[in-house]
């Protein structure tokens, strides 16, 4: 009687065994407080009470993080300058409350985020039926070492964090920064696992159909076999735009107002780094490079996100070109196949990839308008902190004058 190997942990199989290690950290950043009820193929989760403790004590953590930040003296961060006070406290505060809201959102849809996870195991299953496989094992190699290199960059940048700070101050710095890091590399991964199944799709293309100039001609298969090959891909590729759809649904909101956040933060840090360069404000010198390096940082990651969300919809509208490359080397114009491609086609027209948060894309164009928002208000802040200042020294002159004026009289 033969007994069956155990599958090593090591070796995944789904989508589910490259990422399920990394499951406990999920659900103590919020991101996924459930529990898979066997194996990815029942296609089942649970609330377990682990997940509903782990939801308990991160959200506890971050509701105590925002009471010391209301509560205590916000005085201790304040600067010469009243614009970059204000600017950390409402950027601080603004990201806790993103930590929060990101914890309430992803326990009240973790069916629709292990609805990803499924979806795209059994899209692979779909794959393998036209022997096109997804390398889960270097992917979780990958991934590992993205981790690793995450961690230890975190690290290091957690050493440059201000010591002079309140206790509660970096407790919540650290916070909002590991929470907005595993957010982020959580809508990366999957951002990727996406793009890579666009990909498989492109390359089933490719195989099973003539798209560019070749040396030696290949064997014809039966416009029956070719007609079926295409239904299960155009199917495919409608499967994976709902899940892109999942994804919008799901961390379109969050990844919205992380965006939000670094935006303001690079607007504030970028303002503290010219006071103290042509304002020789240098009381500021170590904040202000210690805030701007921690946005830059996060602005690593944006750029990430920006160009996953950009190689997604590029690869799935990318697929018609393939399609329409398969139609035009089709010698018989009357072969079935190609009504079959152009309503493949068609169906592409209709429904493109587009990861999108509802007010803006998650592509490049996102990029070049952050960086112009961000120029522009910049020069608003620097004319306003000139007009503050001009306002401040006419005031200390005439009170001068007038205490001038009175020792006079007095002689």
């Amino acid at each position: 009687m033969s007994v069956e190997p155990k599958r090593a942990f090591e070796d995944p199989y789904t989508i589910w065994d490259t990422v399920k290690r990394f499951h406990v950290g999920w659900k103590f950043f919020g991101l996924a407080h459930f529990s898979v009820d066997g194996k990815i193929e029942n296609g089942k989760i649970k609330l377990e009470i682990f997940d509903i403790l782990a939801a308990i004590i991160s959200n506890s953590i971050v509701l105590y993080i925002v009471y010391l930040n209301y509560s205590q003296d916000l005085t201790i961060i304040s600067t010469t300058s009243g614009v970059i006070n204000l600017g950390s406290r409402m950027v601080l505060i603004y990201e806790i409350g993103n930590v929060f809201t990101t914890a309430v959102i992803m326990m009240l849809k973790r069916y629709d985020v292990w609805g990803i996870f499924y979806r795209c195991h059994k899209l692979d299953e779909e794959l393998k039926t036209l022997t096109m496989f997804t390398d889960h094992k270097k992917q979780q190699k990958n991934l590992l070492i993205i981790i690793g290199l995450c961690l230890l960059l975190f690290f290091l940048m957690a050493g440059v964090t201000d010591p002079k700070r309140a206790p509660y101050l970096i407790l919540s710095y650290m916070t909002i920064n590991a929470s907005m890091t595993v957010t982020l590399l959580t809508s990366a991964f999957l951002l990727y696992s996406i793009f890579i199944r666009f990909r498989l799709i492109n390359d089933s293309i490719k195989k099973f159909f003539v798209t560019e100039e070749e040396d030696e001609p290949r064997k014809e298969k039966q416009s029956k076999v070719l007609c079926k090959i295409v239904a299960k891909l155009a199917d495919l590729h409608d499967s994976l735009v709902d899940i892109v759809g999942s994804f919008n649904y799901c961390f379109s909101f969050t990844l919205m107002h992380v965006v939000a956040g670094m935006f303001l933060t690079d607007i504030f840090s970028i303002f503290a780094i010219y006071r103290v360069f042509v304002r020789y404000d240098y009381s500021q010198w170590e904040a202000a490079v210690i805030q701007y390096v921690w946005n830059l940082y996060f602005l690593v990651y944006g750029f990430i996100i920006v160009m996953l969300g950009s190689l997604v919809t590029r690869t799935g509208k990318y697929t018609a070109v393939m399609v329409h490359k398969a139609v035009n080397y089709i010698d018989d114009d009357d072969d079935p196949i190609i009504d079959v491609l152009k309503m493949f086609s068609q169906q592409m027209q209709h429904r493109a990839p587009v990861v999108t948060c509802g007010l803006f894309t998650f592509d490049f164009t996102l990029l070049f308008t952050i960086i112009g928002a961000t120029a522009t208000y910049i020069v608003i802040l620097i004319q306003f902190d000139t007009d503050v200042s001009v306002s401040n020294k006419n005031v200390t002159s005439m009170f001068s004058n007038i205490s001038y004026t009175t020792e006079m009289m007095e002689l």
